[in-house]
């Protein structure tokens, strides 16, 4: 009894991660760009040149956005350009990493920004400010990030509802108003989109 409840919860779990991140364990490497389809890669992908990042200039260039995520939290993005094949992430480290363009791409996929991206401006719950450089915060943009795994969905009972403020190209597009449900995911005008059913239990009492 205690195994079929356990495969109950894991299977669960799994309807609310990002496209693929549940056949590639707890730890990814999520590119997005504008087109709203997702290339989700193991972190080994990515661990191995962790360790080379550097601080000096990024380069000029469209590019694709990467959110590390590790336990299924993500951390603020880095950004892949893939014409330099260099890696930077939100630090203002880079390293010329060659060998990711066979997992996060040339961009055909994903599409590339050619501007600033959208970002979070502002994130509130029952009118209290709520910080945007934060778990929860990096999760809702690799939500909507993720539009394509978008499914249309009703509205679950007890969803918690945000409201936001977005900057970068493409901020009109991304909703003002949505919740997030008890087990997971993000809803907007109809549809659900990705979000790891441990972080609403955190974040969306």
């Amino acid at each position: 009894m205690r195994t079929r409840l356990v495969l109950v919860a894991v299977a669960a779990a799994a309807l609310a991660l990002p496209a693929g991140a549940a056949a590639k364990g707890d730890d990814a490497a999520i590119v997005i760009g504008p087109s709203g389809t997702a290339l989700v890669e193991p972190y080994s992908t990515v661990a191995s040149v962790m360790g080379q990042l550097a601080f000096g200039k990024a380069p000029s260039g469209p590019f694709a956005l990467v959110y590390v995520q590790r336990q299924l939290l993500p951390r603020a993005p880095g950004r892949w350009y893939p014409r330099a094949a260099v890696y930077c992430d939100a630090y203002g480290r880079c390293v010329h990493a060659a060998q990711l363009l066979g997992s996060f791409g040339s961009g055909r996929i994903t599409g590339l920004y050619h501007g600033a991206p959208p970002r979070l401006a502002t994130l509130s719950r029952g009118g209290k400010s709520l910080p945007v450089a934060s778990t929860l915060g990096f999760a809702i943009e690799l939500a909507f990030g993720q539009a394509a795994a978008s499914t249309a969905r009703p509205v679950p009972v007890g969803c918690t509802t945000f409201r936001a403020t977005w900057s970068g190209t493409g901020a009109r597009l991304r909703p003002s108003s949505f919740c997030i449900g008890m087990n997971g995911g993000v809803y907007a005008r109809g549809r659900q989109y990705p979000l790891y059913s441990g972080i609403a239990e955190r974040f969306a009492r």
